[in-house]
């Protein structure tokens, strides 16, 4: 819980050399990672990439590394995840590993807005084989990212809603540049929402939970301005 709240990578590599590639790429997949979403996008919506040494090996002809491992256990390496997956995840995370299908639209009306022509329920896609003791030593930790951790300026012990967050800064290209990373789900206890914000260059993951914590005000009621909000995040109820 610790080395989620303060974004330890140390941690995490060693979790890495523990487990494999292989079991990383098993439950990335399990948790929808590197699998369509099934928004209505049909076949253009990119399904991105989970790290694997199959994957290496195809893409660029050399055999994985145990440097390798370390990289895809924080989230790099060979990994590519669309912004709408990221907030899939958040949202299997908030459900404890069941999946929901991601949808733009929560009704069809007719032309005069009289009749509800067609409703769209939810409908689960898959459930992750995970011990629910896992998910809530990740719940808490991700709590504490917002209370003590590295989302503490933007939200703290003050924030009216308790909120499960996890920054992310993502390095890219020669010069090491960084996308801003953060995913966050609302209420901890019992969730309603859940956000990924992604903002290119846009520096730390810390650097942008202001997005979140507009979206967050506004639809908790806590501010009536949309317009407050600096950039664009991707929802998923």
């Amino acid at each position: 819980m610790e080395a989620i709240e303060q974004s330890c990578n140390y941690f995490f590599y060693d979790v890495g050399s523990r487990l494999g590639i292989n079991n990383i790429s098993k439950y990335a997949a399990m948790m929808g990672l590197g699998e369509k979403t099934g928004i209505q996008l049909s076949s253009t919506e990119s399904a991105g990439q989970v790290a694997s040494a199959e994957l290496k090996e195809s893409l660029r002809n050399e055999r994985w590394m145990g440097g390798d491992t370390l990289q895809a256990a924080i989230g790099q390496s060979l990994n590519l995840f669309t912004p709408i997956q990221m907030a899939s995840y958040t949202s299997t995370l908030a459900n404890s590993g069941t999946r929901y299908r991601a949808t733009l639209l929560k009704e069809v009306k007719s032309r005069d807005n009289t009749q509800i022509l067609k409703t769209f329920e939810p409908e689960v896609l898959s459930a992750a084989d995970i011990e629910p003791y896992n998910f809530e030593l990740i719940r808490q930790g991700m709590i504490r990212v917002a209370r003590n951790g590295t989302a503490r300026s933007t939200f703290g012990v003050s924030y009216p809603i308790k909120v499960a967050a996890k920054t992310g800064t993502v390095q890219f290209g020669s010069n090491l540049e960084t996308n801003a990373v953060f995913i966050a789900y609302a209420p901890a206890d019992n969730p309603e929402i859940a956000i990924a914000v992604v903002i290119e260059k846009g520096g730390a993951g810390s650097e942008v939970a202001s997005v979140a914590k507009g979206l967050f005000d506004y639809y908790f009621a806590l501010s009536d301005d949309i317009g407050a909000i600096e950039s664009e995040g991707v929802l998923l109820r």
